[in-house]
């Protein structure tokens, strides 16, 4: 299994990057849902159980064996972003994901630089290659992460297969509802 640099929190402005507590459970639950249910509202269909992760699901992910979900957090401990490093299982690739921050620290550089520090843990654990998917529809997201050098590899995971929300049925069969897969090879920290 492989190390992933541990409970090291990492300081970004006046915020710190720091691995997901229990008695943080609740927040990440409402920020995350609030940040992709925000945007996919107008995609799917109006129904309590499209939500992006429960508590259950935030308390299974502070508690993996090898993902690392870690959440961002300003002066008052308030958890204002969050984002899972996941070494995937592969030799050369991890992936980052569930990433999401609070709408008044959008276009500031903080999002970015947690995105950087994604890079440095792959980085630490010889990965070569960083991975992210992205929907389809969220085609700003898609060149916010093309500014920090991902790039578009053609794959996609079917909108069936990822998030377990139910669309309307205008958007069933539209040509953006799956899911991107975005990549960055790493530079050597060497």
């Amino acid at each position: 299994m492989l190390s992933l640099v541990g409970n090291r929190s990492y300081q970004i402005q006046d915020y710190r990057l720091e691995a997901a507590k229990d008695v943080q459970a609740e927040a990440i639950v409402k920020l995350v849902n609030a940040s992709y249910g925000g945007f996919f509202s107008r995609f799917l269909e109006d129904r309590p159980e499209n939500t992006r992760i429960d508590l259950k699901g935030v308390q299974d992910l502070i508690h993996h064996k090898s993902l690392k979900l870690y959440v961002l957090v300003n002066k008052t401990h308030k958890v204002v972003g969050t984002v899972v490093y996941n070494p995937n299982g592969e030799k050369k690739s991890a992936w980052f994901g569930l990433f999401s921050l609070d709408p008044t620290l959008r276009g500031n550089g903080v999002g970015s630089k947690m995105i950087k520090i994604m890079e440095s843990i792959a980085r630490e654990n010889r990965k070569i290659k960083m991975k992210l998917d992205v929907s389809g529809f969220a085609k700003a997201l898609q060149g916010n992460y093309e500014r920090n050098g991902y790039a578009k590899n053609g794959k996609k995971i079917p909108f069936e297969k990822g998030i377990h929300w139910t669309l309307k049925p205008e958007y069933k069969h539209h040509p953006d509802k799956d899911f991107v897969i975005m990549s960055k090879i790493l530079e050597s920290i060497h």
